[in-house]
């Protein structure tokens, strides 16, 4: 690829802003949602970019949310990736920026989790 072709893509990238992704049963967000609406619509996008413990709440949407913005060592002491009870939260947040770990996750479109791995932290 060409670096005119490159700086392009890079553009293009840096150009998309979302604070929801839904990709079947599955919503990403950054941070996460208010945890008390069924209707994810209420939820406003600051919540979708800075909301903190909503995963200590009931989900009551039927989707599985993906979140970063809260290392999991702040949830359950522990770089490694974090899945509540219910399995309707999975934090990936690993503090890699703290010196933590970077979490990658490989999901089905209906939340579940076939496998799931903890690579070194590349900025340590």
């Amino acid at each position: 690829m060409s670096w005119k072709k490159k700086k392009r893509f890079v553009a293009f990238l840096m150009n998309i802003v979302y604070t929801s992704l839904y990709i079947g049963d599955v919503l990403f967000t950054h941070a996460g949602f208010e945890s008390s609406f069924v209707d994810l619509s209420e939820t406003t996008d600051y919540d979708f970019l800075w909301i903190r413990d909503h995963y200590l709440h009931p989900n009551k949407t039927p989707f599985v949310n993906v979140f970063r913005h809260t290392p999991t060592k702040l949830i359950h002491q522990s770089d490694d990736i974090w899945l509540s009870a219910d399995e309707k939260y999975i934090a990936i947040d690993g503090g890699c920026v703290f010196g933590g770990q970077l979490n990658a996750l490989l999901l089905r479109d209906t939340g579940a989790i076939p496998n799931s791995f903890y690579p070194s932290c590349l900025m340590k």
